[in-house]
């Protein structure tokens, strides 16, 4: 849950993974060649996803957005200390998809 975010319970525990989770080490190959056509970002993901159906040739729809909440800017769950233990595990993931840290808008 997002409550769980709070007092860097998320972060923290990132650290269990060891990187494992890294997005990037699923879509290349051992020379670090991206291996498929079309990425789609999660926060373009209607977008992407209706401009994939054009690509494909069938009829432009929406994604159901299913169980919507609202929450606060990301930014806010997030202290230095949290900043530092994302990065440093997925750091490949947030430089190969040119991902910055925002501040609270």
């Amino acid at each position: 849950s997002i409550e769980d975010l709070q007092g860097n319970y998320f972060a923290k525990n990132v650290q269990l993974y060891e990187g494992r989770l890294n997005t990037i080490s699923f879509i290349v190959d051992d020379n670090d060649s991206v291996i498929i056509d079309n990425i789609i970002r999660f926060e373009d993901l209607n977008t992407g996803f209706r401009d994939m159906l054009a690509k494909v040739g069938l009829p432009r729809e929406d994604l159901p957005h299913l169980n919507k909440s609202e929450h606060k800017h990301y930014a806010e769950y997030y202290d230095q200390e949290c900043i530092d233990i994302v990065y440093e595990r997925f750091s490949r993931d947030i430089e190969h998809f040119k991902y910055s840290f925002q501040e609270t808008p």
